[in-house]
């Protein structure tokens, strides 16, 4: 099986000298900037719920306004990773939940 591929004439043109771990940012940080755009002005201290990419994203974008940050994370590594980045974190505790 062939990976798909993309039309390049439908993308706009790769800027020289951009690294594509940068270029590879501008769809996960537009969406964590439209996310903190919606959610209107951000209070003094604002939790997000889950660490990966996106919620990385608007963690650092919040804390850019001024915001004290906590992120919760089920994720030990990840919880770690945003502690060497300053951030402050808990452990969400996974639990079934009954929706009948």
């Amino acid at each position: 099986m062939r990976p798909a591929e993309a039309d390049r004439s439908a993308s706009p043109p790769w800027p020289d000298g951009l690294p594509p771990w940068r270029g590879a940012l501008a769809e996960p940080l537009a969406v964590a900037g439209h996310g903190v755009e919606i959610a209107g002005p951000l209070l003094e201290r604002t939790l997000i719920v889950g660490g990966g990419a996106i919620g990385f994203l608007v963690a650092w974008l919040a804390r850019h306004t001024g915001a004290a940050v906590t992120v919760v994370d089920i994720s030990d590594d990840r919880r770690s990773q945003l502690e060497s980045l300053g951030f402050v974190t808990s452990l969400a505790v996974e639990s079934e939940v009954d929706v009948d």
